[in-house]
C-alpha cells in the first residue's frame, strides 16, 4: 500500500490506484484503512473513497486506534471490471485522472498541446490519440463549441464515463 508519515496524520493512502484496485479484488465486507491520525486529509485517496461512498459502493467508519483515529472504508460490493479497463495503459489513465482533476462536464477541455506539455507526453498527437480512445471506450465524451470571432472549435466535455 502506498502510504507516508507525516507530523498531522501518520498514514495515508495517496493514490488513486491503490483504492480502485482494493475496490475491483477485494469481497463485499472487506476493510481498507485509508487513513489514520487525527484529521482526514484531503488528498486524492481520501476523494476517490468519498466518491465510491456517493456511488453506494463503500461505506466509511472511523475508529480509535494507536493514539489517532483509523478512517476506514468497508466494500458493499465489488465493483467490476471496465470494458476498456485491461486496454488503456499507463498513458491513458494518466489523460483520463488529468481530465477528472480539470474539467467538470459542460467546461471546455483542455487542447492536446496542453495535455501533452502538463503531462509530459511526447507529441500533442500522441495525447489527441489518448483522448480519441478514451472516447471509443466510452469513458469520455465530448461535444465541439464553435469558436468565437476566428477562434478554433473547441472540445467542450459532454460526459466522464463511470470508470471507477
Amino acid at each position: 500500500m502506498s502510504a507516508r508519515a507525516a507530523p498531522q496524520t501518520a498514514i495515508w493512502v495517496e493514490s488513486v490506484e491503490v483504492v480502485d484496485s482494493w475496490a475491483r479484488r477485494a469481497k463485499a465486507g472487506d476493510d481498507l484503512i485509508y487513513a489514520h491520525g487525527p484529521d482526514l486529509p484531503r488528498i486524492a485517496g481520501t476523494l476517490r473513497v468519498q466518491q465510491l461512498v456517493g456511488r453506494g459502493i463503500v461505506h466509511p467508519y472511523c475508529r480509535r486506534a494507536d493514539g489517532g483515529v483509523d478512517f476506514i472504508a468497508r466494500l458493499l460490493r465489488p465493483v467490476p471490471a471496465t470494458r476498456g479497463d485491461a486496454f488503456l495503459g499507463a498513458d491513458a489513465r494518466a489523460v483520463l485522472d488529468y481530465l477528472r482533476c480539470t474539467v467538470r462536464p459542460g467546461q471546455s477541455m483542455p487542447t492536446g498541446a496542453a495535455i501533452a506539455m502538463d503531462l509530459g507526453l511526447r507529441t500533442e498527437g500522441q495525447a489527441n490519440n489518448l483522448l480519441h480512445r478514451l472516447k471509443r471506450l466510452g469513458l469520455i465524451d465530448w461535444r465541439l463549441s464553435a469558436g468565437r470571432n476566428h477562434e478554433p472549435a473547441r472540445r467542450v466535455l459532454a460526459q466522464m464515463g463511470a470508470m471507477v
